[in-house]
C-alpha cells in the first residue's frame, strides 16, 4: 500500500487514522497471502456432474524450477495446498527474486475447469466510475496492490480438488481462491 500526502520535496507523512490499523493487515512482502476470516468458503458447482478432469503436467524447465518452488513453499506458509490435475506452466519474468535468483510467475492452467464449471455471471466493477465518485476536496489517496487479493478467499473443501496440480511428484491443491480461474474477479468483488 502506499500513502502519499505532501509534494516531492516534502516529506512524506503517514495519515494518524491509517496509523491504527494493526500491522497484521498490511502486507510486508509481494507474496504476502492473507486470509478473510468473515468469508464464507466458495463452492464452485461444476457443470452436470463432470468427471475428475485430468490434463498431463507440461515440462517445466529446470531454470524455473528453483523459482517455482519457492512460490509454492510460500503459499505452504500461507495455507495453500485429488482427483483432478491441471497442468502449471511458470512464466518467465524480467527480475530477480529476493535471493537473486531469475523469478518466475506461477501460472495454472485452468482452461479444462473453466470449460466445466458454472461461473457466476461477472459484475466486477468498472474503476474508473469507481473513481470518479470521488469527492473533489479529498486530501489522502491511497493505492492498494491486490496483486495476490484471491488467495485471501477460502475454498469450499469439496471444491479444491478442481484446483490441483502436480509439482515434483506431489499433488497440490488450492485452499484459497486462485488466480486463473474464470469466477475469481467476480467472487472477489
Amino acid at each position: 500500500m502506499t500513502v502519499v500526502t505532501g509534494s516531492p520535496n516534502n516529506e512524506l507523512k503517514i495519515p494518524e487514522v491509517l496509523k491504527s490499523v494493526p500491522t497484521k493487515l498490511w502486507s510486508i512482502t509481494s507474496t504476502d497471502v492473507g486470509l478473510l476470516v468473515s468469508a464464507q468458503p466458495v463452492n464452485i458447482k461444476t457443470k452436470g456432474g463432470h468427471p475428475p478432469l485430468a490434463v498431463k503436467q507440461y515440462p517445466i524447465p529446470q531454470e524455473a524450477e528453483k523459482s517455482t518452488q519457492k512460490q509454492i513453499d510460500r503459499n505452504f506458509e500461507g495455507g495453500c495446498v485429488s482427483l483432478y490435475n491441471t497442468p502449471i506452466l511458470p512464466v518467465k519474468m524480467n527480475r530477480l527474486d529476493e535471493d537473486g535468483d531469475p523469478e518466475y510467475r506461477f501460472v495454472q492452467d485452468l482452461r479444462v475447469v473453466n470449460q466445466h464449471v458454472v461461473t457466476p455471471h461477472p459484475v466486477v466493477p468498472d474503476p474508473s466510475a469507481i473513481l470518479s465518485q470521488r469527492p473533489h476536496w479529498a486530501r489522502y489517496f491511497t493505492v492498494i496492490d491486490l496483486t495476490a487479493a484471491f488467495f485471501s478467499i477460502p475454498l469450499d473443501e469439496d471444491s479444491q480438488l478442481l484446483f490441483a496440480f502436480t509439482w515434483k511428484g506431489q499433488q497440490l491443491t488450492w485452499t484459497h481462491l486462485p488466480q486463473g480461474f474464470a469466477g475469481s474477479p467476480t467472487i472477489f468483488s
